[in-house]
């Protein structure tokens, strides 16, 4: 590495400050210019995920008991952000720019192990101004906590060595699981830190090796173990996977995987994702496994494909597109004049289809470099090895660009070395061609080749807006952008079915009643539509309409435990005690704390001539529900059947107690306390 006078802003301090001021002010920037964006205040898919899990967890600190979805590190994070200042996705949105800020710092402790101090500032101001990373922190999604995550094990690996104390090896090994526990696709650079203590065989004895991989798999356990713990207590079952790992394998993996990466958030998805319960399988794991047997055995049937799978993905992961996923970085939604320019596919696909060419001369040149010091060598090494195997995860389940973020901020640090190389060729007046040749091949490549995986998003930024909207409370403003998309684009259900919800919180049942129709005609096997339009149907007195509605959607989603309260309700109005006995009894055995299952099977007990459970379910259900009023009636008049009108008596004085407005429970009270059972 050539000596260089250290100038004003180029020592270690000063580039950290320099580039973490540039970092906020850019973040600040972008937060100011989309202050009126409906995305800040109404989060969508993912986001609205996370923000519903961490508004759970500030307001009630019980979260359901299920095993989680998906990692659950960035609702946590938004939690303690919540609890400390606010609970709005605006301060979510701040903490967004903080996990901005430890990447770039991150990246600028990467790169001063392998570049010279202009080179390192260079580094850290094309991180602070690096498009998706940009849109992605202006997103309550957790992409860049998962990228901040990733390049800390990257930190760490960079600047250590297997003969480096037990104590670093068990904190590379800790930033690693949790790397892992964010993002799985990071697990296989797990590979390259053991392979990097087994090649240190020839220097260190054997009990040195060993504590040092034992370090490394302790910190990795430690560092995984927190949701693995979490899934426990919330769930009675320890595991350090989360519930999506099998549809997400399956969804890159299998016959069609063109059609499968492109299904997004919707009726298609929700489809597959019912596809276990179709088959009686309910319990989340079970139905990852489900998925999980589907991939692999379909790679293990069919292995040429699934190698032309593996490679249609590789090629993909590099890809200069920022190929998309639920969020389309070059779509509408939190798209600003700054990002416009920041990030773009107009000719060269900007910014990834440039920093990787000059990645790929950058590295080629530093690794041929006979001067290059040993730790210099090894950290160019580490770097090498995370961005490959980080792909490789990537491929193992399917391309996106929030993914690979980290992966593209850890090629900031060899593409400023491209720079430096084109820079001392221009000034000899000389290149290595083969380098040259592959740089070049490698620039028209990921410019010009259509990747073969992911949604095309770019139809749906009206919807995603009407979304955001409705998500943040502005319903008119929901339903008039989604009544627009509507006749802009009638055959998508999802429109249909997001615009009949706006009508419905809207007040507009007959509006909403004929969206969700549109919705079920375009799209039949969209359970969502259908059960939403059978339970306004049912609520509006329509129950002979509402109950083939609701069939329907218990029949694709036969988990569905509001789908089956619903459809016991409508059975009961429309006199079918018997099927809804059957609708109430699947309310109860898939949501056992649904207040309502329990409601109406009680009372198709009591018509089947059951009164002892009809009693039992009834009183579970005012237990479940003690603000509802006519549940609690009910369970007092079967109480009073049951011949025990001391204990109705006492039970109807509490309830008038707690609601002495309540004309029903009031007039039965003036008849009891004026007439003697016979």
């Amino acid at each position: 590495m050539e000596p260089e006078t250290l100038l004003p802003g180029e020592r270690p301090w000063e580039q950290h400050l320099v580039v973490g001021l540039l970092t906020l002010i850019v973040q600040a920037l972008q937060y100011r210019l989309l202050a009126s964006d409906p995305s800040v205040s109404g989060p969508i898919i993912d986001g609205r995920e996370y923000h519903a899990e961490a508004m759970r967890l500030v307001q009630s600190g019980v979260a359901p008991t299920l095993p989680h979805w998906q990692s659950p590190l960035f609702a946590w994070a938004l939690a303690g952000a919540y609890r400390l200042f606010e609970a709005k996705p605006a301060v979510g949105l701040i903490a967004q720019a903080f996990c901005a800020f430890a990447i770039t710092q991150l990246v600028v402790s990467i790169a001063r192990t392998v570049l010279p101090p202009r080179a390192v500032l260079a580094v850290g101001l094309c991180a602070a101004l690096y498009g998706p990373l940009l849109f992605f922190s202006s997103q309550l999604i957790a992409a860049p906590l998962d990228a901040a995550l990733a390049l800390l094990a990257l930190a760490i690996a960079v600047r250590s060595s297997a003969a480096s104390a037990s104590w670093v090896h068990l904190a590379q090994g800790l930033a690693l699981g949790i790397a892992v526990a964010a993002r799985g696709t990071v697990a296989p650079f797990g590979i390259f830190l053991v392979w990097r203590i087994f090649q240190a065989r020839a220097t260190l004895p054997l009990p040195a090796l060993a504590t040092r991989g034992a370090a490394l798999a302790l910190g990795a356990l430690g560092g995984l173990l927190p949701v693995g713990a979490s899934t426990w207590l919330r769930y009675g079952k320890f595991s350090l996977a989360t519930a999506n790992a099998g549809v997400n394998l399956f969804v890159g993996n299998n016959s069609d995987i063109g059609s499968s990466t492109a299904i997004r958030p919707g009726w298609r998805w929700d489809d597959l994702n019912f596809e276990p319960a179709r088959h009686q399988i309910f319990e989340p794991f079970a139905q990852s496994a489900f998925f999980t047997e589907r991939a692999v055995g379909w790679a293990l049937h069919h292995p040429y494909a699934f190698v032309r799978a593996l490679l249609m993905k590789f090629v993909d992961t590099f890809n200069g597109a920022e190929i998309a996923r639920n969020l389309d970085p070059y779509g509408a939604l939190g798209r600003t004049p700054l990002t416009a320019v920041l990030l773009w596919q107009h000719g060269l696909r900007f910014p990834f289809g440039v920093v990787l060419p000059l990645a790929v001369v950058g590295v080629w040149s530093a690794l041929r470099d006979a001067d290059a010091a040993p730790a210099q060598r090894r950290s160019w090494q580490a770097l090498v090895a995370f961005v490959s195997l980080n792909a490789l995860g990537i491929t193992v389940f399917f391309p996106s660009g929030r993914y690979r973020l980290g992966l593209a901020l850890a090629l900031l640090v060899p593409a400023v070395e491209g720079c430096r190389v084109l820079g001392r060729w221009w000034r000899a007046r000389t290149f290595d061609r083969r380098i040259a040749a592959v740089g070049a091949a490698l620039l028209i490549a990921v410019n010009v080749v259509a990747p073969m995986t992911g949604p095309d998003l770019r139809e749906e930024g009206a919807l995603q807006i009407g979304w955001a909207h409705l998500s943040a409370g502005r319903v008119a403003d929901a339903v008039r952008v989604l009544t627009a998309e509507s006749l802009r684009r009638p055959d998508d259900a999802d429109v249909w079915r997001t615009l009949g919800e706006a009508l419905d919180r809207a007040g507009d049942q007959p509006g909403a009643i004929t969206a969700l129709r549109q919705a079920v005609l375009v799209a039949p096997r969209n359970a969502h539509a259908r059960h939403h339009l059978g339970t306004i149907l049912f609520t509006t007195g329509r129950a002979a309409e509402a109950r083939p509605e609701l069939e329907s959607a218990v029949r694709l989603w036969p988990a569905h435990p509001l789908a089956w309260i619903d459809l016991a309700g409508a059975c009961l109005d429309t006199n079918d005690p018997a099927a809804a006995l059957r609708a109430g009894d699947a309310a109860v055995r898939h949501n056992p704390n649904g207040g309502y299952g329990w409601y109406y099977r009680g009372l198709a007990r009591q018509r089947t001539g059951d009164s002892v459970g009809a009693l039992g379910d009834l009183a579970q259900a005012a237990l479940l529900l003690p603000t509802a009023m006519d549940v609690r009636l009910d369970w007092v008049q079967a109480i009073d059947a049951s011949g025990r009108r001391g204990d109705a008596l006492s039970a109807l004085r509490e309830v008038v107690r707690v609601a002495p407005r309540n004309r029903r429970a009031r007039a039965l009270l003036r008849q009891w306390e004026t007439t003697t059972r016979p």
